[in-house]
Parts: C-alpha cells; sequence; structure tokens
C-alpha cells in the first residue's frame, strides 16, 4: 500500500520544517495576478470529473523532469537500520524537534522496512536546525548514547524522543539516556564540553546536507535521488531503484559494493538524461495514482480534491493554481513548528 497518498505530498511539504525559518507568522499569499478578487473571496466550485482535473493540472501536481540527479551521499559511519547489504539505501537529513521527522521516522519508515524488508536499508544523518532549541542537545545526547551503547540504543532512543517530542528539554533527555543505562556522569561531561566529539561529527553531517542541497528536515534521498514530496510517490520512487539495482546486481556489480557503485560518479551530484518515453511512463503512472485515489472514499483525499475544483479554471497558469491550493491547505491546518 502506497503511503504517501495524494494530501499527504502537500501536507508534507508544507509542514516539513524549513532551514530558513521566519518567526513571525507567514503573511498571506499574494493573490495569482491571474485570478480575480471575486474568485478568491468566493470561488465558485465546478463540479469536476477526476479526469478532467488531471487533465488540466496533472503536470502541476506531479511535476516530471527531464534529467535525474543522483547525489553522491557517503553512508560513513551513520547510524543505520533495516537490510545488511539493501539494494536500496534511503538517506534522511534528520532532527529531533521538527514535528514532520517525527511522521516521518514513526509512519513511514515502519512502513517500508516492513513492505521491503531485506531490500532497504535507512540512515540517519544529523541536521539540526538553528530555530530549534533542543535539537543540536537532542543529537549530542543521541551520539553519545550510541558511543555508549551501540547502534540499537541509539534508535531506541530515537523512538523515545520522537515518542514524547512534546516533552523535548535538557532533563527529558537526560532521563531518557538514564533509561538506557547511559553513564550519566561520561553523559555529563560530553554535554559541558562545548568542543566534543559528537559535535563535530554532527557538523559533519550538516556540512554534507549543505553540499547536497538539504533545505529543511526531513530531507531524503532513495540511492542518491532526491525525493520531492511536491510531486513523487515515496513508494514508486523506491521500486524504480528497486528495479535499477536489482539490474546493477544481475549484471554483477557485488551487493557490498552496489550503493557507491549506484551514487558514485566522481562527483557530488551526477545528472543522466530522462527519455521521453519514461516521462511520459512516469506520468502515466501518477495518473492512475491519482485517480485510484481521487475515486476512492477517503475523506482526507476528497477533502483536497474539493480544494483542487476550487482553484481550478480552464487555462489557468501552473503556478497561479499550486498558489491557491497551497494557500488552502494552509488555510486549514496550523502552522508547523
Amino acid at each position: 500500500m502506497k503511503h504517501f497518498l495524494l494530501v499527504s505530498v502537500f501536507v508534507f511539504s508544507l509542514t516539513a520544517c524549513k532551514k530558513n525559518k521566519k518567526e513571525d507568522a507567514p503573511a498571506p499569499l499574494k493573490k495569482p495576478v491571474s485570478m480575480e478578487t471575486e474568485d478568491m473571496a468566493a470561488p465558485k466550485e465546478e463540479k469536476l470529473s477526476c479526469e478532467v482535473l488531471f487533465q488540466r493540472h496533472g503536470k502541476c501536481l506531479f511535476q516530471i523532469s527531464d534529467t535525474i540527479k543522483v547525489y553522491n551521499i557517503p553512508v560513513g559511519n551513520s547510524p543505520r537500520k533495516g537490510a545488511a547489504e539493501p539494494l536500496v539505501t534511503i538517506v534522511e537529513f534528520s532532527e529531533f524537534q521538527c514535528p514532520a521527522c517525527k511522521h516521518f521516522a514513526m509512519k513511514v519508515v515502519p512502513e517500508i522496512l516492513k513492505k521491503y524488508e531485506g531490500k532497504v536499508q535507512f540512515v540517519y544523518k544529523h541536521y539540526p536546525l538553528d530555530f530549534h532549541e533542543y535539537a543540536l542537545s537532542a543529537a549530542v545526547v543521541a551520539e553519545e548514547v550510541r558511543a555508549q551503547k551501540g547502534d540499537e540504543a541509539f534508535w531506541k532512543f530515537h523512538d523515545m524522543v520522537y515518542e514524547n517530542q512534546d516533552k523535548l528539554s535538557p532533563e527529558f533527555l537526560n532521563e531518557t539516556a538514564s533509561k538506557l543505562g547511559v553513564d550519566m556522569e561520561k553523559l555529563q561531561k560530553v554535554v559541558m564540553d562545548e568542543n566534543n566529539a559528537h559535535k563535530t561529527r554532527i557538523k559533519e553531517d550538516a556540512d554534507l546536507g549543505d553540499k547536497v542541497g538539504v533545505e529543511g528536515t526531513p530531507f531524503v534521498y532513495v540511492n542518491g535521488v532526491l525525493f520531492s514530496p511536491d510531486g513523487d510517490d515515496l513508494m514508486e520512487l523506491i521500486d524504480q531503484q528497486l528495479a535499477k539495482a536489482q539490474a546493477a546486481v544481475n549484471a554483477g556489480t557485488p551487493p557490498a559494493k552496489l550503493y557507491a557503485y549506484l551514487v558514485d560518479h566522481g562527483q557530488t551530484v551526477f545528472e543522466t538524461p530522462v527519455s521521453k518515453e519514461e516521462q511520459e511512463k512516469s506520468l502515466k503512472a501518477k495518473e492512475a495514482f491519482f485517480l485510484e485515489k481521487c475515486k476512492g472514499k477517503d475523506s482526507q483525499v476528497a477533502s483536497f480534491v474539493s480544494m483542487l475544483s476550487s482553484c481550478s479554471k480552464e487555462g489557468i497558469a501552473c503556478d497561479a493554481f499550486m498558489q491557491c491550493v497551497e494557500s488552502k491547505v494552509r488555510q486549514q491546518m496550523p502552522e508547523a513548528e
């Protein structure tokens, strides 16, 4: 079952924690010049079929690129879980105070690991955001838990923090580390040291993230290909990369060297063209996905389709349509942290 439903594409992208957060509440989006004031105030909803909606706006909702960028992101000594010799390596740049990171870690990751058991590995890279007060300290404590108790304890700490994200504080971090059997005297020495080795390692992760274009959290790469919640279906992307990886293994690439073979092209980012045939195939797949969800009975999807219909006009520019939809999504959800 695909996890990222049509609604989630927008909710995920709008709630993700951006690198440059504005402290004040965001100003209302400007009215697109191609839409009349009276329409914005009281839009007249057409009764549109799912087919018409996709015909009008499919290429806006699901942006089909004519190239694929593959980022060379070394796994290094980062925490990982899942398959020991995976066909697909998913690297997540994340932090512990971002609500969207919690959703991804607690809802999305378990589904993927279950569906692709023995084929997928998750790798965690630190990317603490400056405006989250406890993000860096949580990362430091997580790394000390890992240093003392290993990767299994790191992932336990990871889950415990996300499960209690609303309690995040120095006291809570200490309490959680203590429950995992950490030597608290050693932990306090690390925390008090402004130049501790964990901070150096965390900064290396963040610097790598900057190098490969991370703009917030969570930022997710599937065998080096950036997952874009604005236009990708995560399960579809994983399936595509599984097929490529399996073809490479069948051609003789050793599983232990597979990830490097797929992502390391001697440069940080390698761009490869996508044929017209593949673009059309991808668009057809997204159309089938859209129509399936649009015609289903999920109330959230129905609400989202209603938003699409209210913004839809024959010939409306893609930017204006998307701006209208995003504005309506924002109106129906609290501002992300």
